[in-house]
């Protein structure tokens, strides 16, 4: 009887390319003997269901974790914004839409990436990792169901309305979501349990405790779409720390090093600059409070003054910073002093009120264009550094992209605050620099 080889090379599709390259011709060989040791002309159905089972759990690698930590981030960046549009303009549809990505999709890919990173570095079975993502698919539905039917029983409540059909199974929701959460871990991690019934019970009974309890947490982290996009970014790091890049990358040297006095006399200059600041600072912060006992500006006017003097002084604590700063290469020095330069622009946009919310709370639409300066800065300095893990620094570029033009503006009201505590913390570093050691060596 001759075999349809055909039919077997068909099977080693599901799988992804860096597997079939690598173990293809001895994947089809070894079925063919099966099948031809079992008289059988093409694969069985329980081969082609192995098959495809296997190599869907196979695909949760570095690709399907990557997209899905990029996705979950641009997503949660889109929600951050729709909301923040929504809430502005009053425009429902868009909240509700926003709701649906925030509580639905964006947690399935949470999952994906933590099952994925889970089965690269602990080894895990592909079969039973994919059939754990299908159960982390109704743990994510159960959740979001919880969370809607907890955000209808409130509005019901706070409107004096009777309870209806859907609130009331928010406990139904919240044990479905638990049970499937603990279920999709326990099935992934079923190697690693040990081989005792007993204790495998008690591990099973543990993890739906443990979900039913940090359920409810989750879904109340998910109502902030802040929390949502800064997990997603913590999911892009996981990527990158699972599948470093370990290419070295180099720049020229400069083409002038660096002495011990240089680098005193660089330091004491920041010194002075950060002294300043935070003196200067503080005082901006005192006339913040007490500047409407003594000028015709009301509290609120006062405060605004203090505040935006006190984090303009940030630039000189920025020139202290790349002042302080290593500078080993020409790419580096030059990445010091640009990265400088953009943070102290950003600084002055929002002295002026450019970079910041207006007193009602609005953003303005240059906004967040203004924070994608400190964002290039903070890119710059990573690609300039001497890092091995490219990786990482593509995943921190990533978030630094996406949050700082949303979380930049909030963040604009504490730089008042947060000047003077970094320009007293650098004044006090050490100024002189280290000596560095010399190893004698003696001839015998």
């Amino acid at each position: 009887m001759s075999l349809d080889r055909d039919r077997f090379e068909r099977l080693v599709r599901w799988y992804p390319r860096w597997w079939r390259d690598a173990n293809a011709a001895t994947f089809v060989s070894t079925a063919m003997d099966a099948a031809d040791a079992a008289g059988l002309r093409a694969p069985s159905r329980g081969e082609r269901v192995a098959a495809a089972l296997a190599g869907l759990g196979t695909r949760l690698d570095a690709t399907t974790a990557r997209v899905a930590g990029v996705a979950a981030l641009f997503l949660s960046a889109l929600v951050a914004a729709v909301s923040q549009f929504g809430f502005t303009y009053d425009v429902s549809s868009l909240l509700t839409a926003s709701l649906a990505l925030q509580v639905g999709l964006v947690p399935a890919l949470w999952w994906a990436v933590a099952l994925a990173c889970a089965r690269h570095r602990l080894h895990l079975d592909p079969t039973r990792t994919l059939v754990a993502l299908g159960i982390a698919m109704i743990a994510t539905t159960g959740a979001a169901l919880a969370f809607a039917s907890w955000s209808v029983g409130f509005d019901e409540a706070d409107a004096g309305d009777p309870r209806s059909l859907f609130a009331a199974l928010f406990p139904a929701f919240l044990a479905l979501g638990s049970t499937a959460a603990a279920c999709a871990v326990v099935v992934a991690m079923s190697d690693r349990l040990p081989r005792r019934r007993g204790m495998r019970v008690l591990i099973v009974v543990t993890s739906m405790m443990g979900a039913a309890l940090s359920l409810p947490f989750v879904a109340v982290m998910l109502m902030s779409p802040i929390t949502t996009l800064l997990v997603s970014a913590g999911a892009v790091v996981i990527v990158a720390l699972a599948w470093p890049d370990h290419r070295e990358r180099s720049s020229p040297r400069a083409s002038t090093a660096d002495t011990d006095a240089d680098v005193d006399g660089r330091r004491r200059a920041a010194r002075a600059l950060a002294s300043a600041a935070g003196i200067t600072s503080l005082l901006g912060i005192a006339f913040a409070v007490t500047g409407s006992l003594y000028t015709s500006l009301d509290g609120t006017e006062a405060m605004i003054v203090g505040m935006r003097a006190a984090a303009g002084c940030g630039i000189l604590v920025i020139l202290a910073l790349a002042l302080r700063a290593p500078r080993r290469t020409a790419t580096q020095k030059r990445a010091v002093w640009g990265a400088a330069a953009l943070g102290s622009l950003t600084l002055v946009f929002v002295v002026t009120g450019w970079g910041t919310m207006l007193p009602s709370g609005n953003p303005r639409p240059i906004g967040a264009v203004v924070w994608l300066l400190p964002a290039a800065a903070i890119i710059w300095l990573v690609w300039a550094s001497t890092w091995r893990n490219r990786s990482l620094a593509l995943a921190i570029s990533l978030i630094v992209a996406v949050s700082l033009p949303i979380i930049g503006q909030i963040l604009a009201a504490v730089l008042g605050i947060l000047t003077p505590i970094v320009g007293i913390v650098v004044a006090c570093l050490r100024v002189t620099a280290p000596t560095p050691q010399r190893v004698q060596v003696e001839l015998a």
